[in-house]
C-alpha cells in the first residue's frame, strides 16, 4: 500500500512538471504554412513534432549566425575585446550593426547580440576575423580559420548535410543547411546557458552605449516565442529559427524560403502551437517517443579556449583524431545525454590495468579452491 501510495504521487508530481498545452493537435492547421521546408521539435528530447523536407538541403542566409555565435562563444570569452577594421564593415545593401565602425572596440558579446538582434553581417565578420586571428594572418584567413571551426563543429555534431563558407549567411552553393540539422544545433546550442541568454535578450547596450533592438518580430505573433533568429536574401528566401517555451519546455521550429510579411511569423506560431498540442496529446496517451527523433552527437570534454586565443595561436583541440569508417571525430565519443543515442560511430580507448591480471587470477584460483575444500570437509562430515 506503501509503495502504490508513493507511486501515485510521483506520477502526480509528473504530470504538473509537464506544462504543455491541453490543446489537442489539428493537423489541418499545417495546411496554411507557406515555408516550402519546415520542422518543429523537442530541444530536450529531439521528439520530431512534423516536418517537410526536414532534410533537404537550402541555403540559410542569416540563419547561419547561430551557428557563428555557438562557436564564438565555445572559442572566446564574452569579453575578449575585438577592434573593428575596415576589412569589416558591409555596404548598405546589408545588415548592419548599429553604430559600427572602424576602430571600435567591442567586446564578445557586442558583437554576438549586434549579429543576433540585428542580424549585422559587419559583426559577424568582426567575430570570425577577432576569434580566428593568428600571428600573420590576413584578414581573410582569420575569417576562414574560424569559419572552418564552424565546419569541424557541424561534423562534430553529426550535420552531414551542413557547410559554411563565410560566418555571416550571404548564399553560396557551398553554403547550406537542413531543417533537421539547424534543430540539432538549436538542441545542442540551448544547452549552453550564455546562448540562450543571448539569444532570446530582445535588446542590449553594448560598452559603448549603443542600444539594439531585435528585428525579430516573433512577439507580435508566436504566443510562446522567447528567441529567434531571422533570415533573408534573393537566393534563400525568408528563413526563420523560433524558440516557445511553456513551463520547462522548449520547442524550436525552423522555416526556410517562406513568404513576408508576417505569413513567415505565422507560420512558426503554427507549428509550435502544433508541436506543444502533439506533446500534450501523446503524453496524456501514455505513449513513449516515437522513432523521428533529431540526435546529436558531442564530445565529453570541451574544448580548452588557449589564453592568447584571438592575438597570436590559434586554439586547436588538441585531442586525438581517429577514423572509423566516414566518421571523422575525437576519440572518446558519447550521445548527448538529452538528445537519445548518438549518431554515427564513436570509439573508446583505454590504457593501463592489463598489469594486475595476474593477481585477479591467483585470487579467483585460490577461492576456488577453498570453496572446492569446504564442500569436500562437508561431506565428510
Amino acid at each position: 500500500m506503501r509503495f502504490l501510495s508513493a507511486l501515485v504521487v510521483v506520477v502526480i508530481l509528473a504530470g504538473l512538471a509537464t506544462p504543455v498545452s491541453a490543446q489537442t493537435a489539428d493537423s489541418s492547421s499545417l495546411a496554411s504554412i507557406t515555408a516550402k521546408q519546415y520542422l518543429v521539435a523537442d530541444t530536450a528530447t529531439g521528439e520530431v513534432f512534423t516536418e517537410k523536407d526536414g532534410g533537404v538541403r537550402h541555403g540559410i542566409a542569416s540563419l547561419t549566425k547561430v551557428f557563428t555565435a555557438m562557436v564564438a562563444i565555445e572559442r572566446a570569452p564574452l569579453n575578449m575585446q575585438i577592434t573593428a577594421t575596415s576589412d569589416d564593415v558591409f555596404d548598405s545593401t546589408s545588415t548592419l550593426m548599429t553604430g559600427f565602425a572602424p576602430g571600435n572596440t567591442y567586446t564578445v558579446e557586442d558583437l554576438i547580440e549586434g549579429m543576433l538582434l540585428e542580424s549585422g553581417n559587419d559583426a559577424a565578420h568582426a567575430l570570425a576575423r577577432g576569434i580566428g586571428f593568428k600571428e600573420g594572418d590576413t584578414s581573410q584567413e582569420s575569417v576562414d580559420r574560424f569559419v572552418g571551426w564552424m565546419n569541424d563543429k557541424a561534423v562534430e555534431l553529426g550535420l552531414e548535410n551542413t557547410h559554411f563558407v563565410n560566418p555571416h549567411g550571404l548564399s553560396d552553393p557551398d553554403h547550406y543547411s537542413t531543417p533537421r540539422d539547424i534543430g540539432v544545433w538549436m538542441m545542442y546550442s540551448v544547452q549552453n546557458a550564455d546562448f540562450l541568454r543571448l539569444i532570446t535578450n530582445r535588446q542590449y547596450t553594448d560598452s559603448l552605449g549603443v542600444e539594439h533592438i531585435s528585428v525579430n518580430r516573433g512577439p507580435e505573433f508566436i504566443s510562446t516565442y522567447i528567441g529567434g533568429k531571422t533570415g533573408y536574401d534573393d537566393d534563400t528566401g525568408w528563413c526563420l529559427i523560433e524558440l516557445g517555451q511553456q513551463g520547462d519546455t522548449i520547442l524550436v521550429s525552423v522555416t526556410l524560403d517562406a513568404i513576408a510579411p508576417v505569413e513567415w511569423y505565422v507560420d512558426h506560431q503554427i507549428l509550435l502551437t502544433y508541436g506543444f498540442a502533439s506533446l500534450a496529446d501523446r503524453l496524456a496517451a501514455g505513449n513513449p517517443i516515437g522513432t523521428n527523433v533529431l540526435a546529436i552527437r558531442t564530445v565529453e570534454e570541451p574544448t580548452e579556449i588557449p589564453e592568447d586565443v584571438g592575438q597570436v595561436a590559434s586554439p586547436e583541440p588538441e585531442t586525438p583524431v581517429v577514423q572509423t569508417g566516414d566518421v571523422i571525430g575525437p576519440v572518446k565519443v558519447t550521445g548527448s545525454p538529452i538528445a537519445g543515442p548518438a549518431t554515427g560511430t564513436g570509439v573508446e580507448t583505454s590504457t593501463g590495468g592489463s598489469g594486475n591480471g595476474w593477481l585477479v587470477a591467483v585470487v579467483l584460483l585460490l577461492a576456488l579452491l577453498g570453496l572446492i575444500g569446504w564442500r569436500t570437509a562437508r561431506r565428510s562430515a
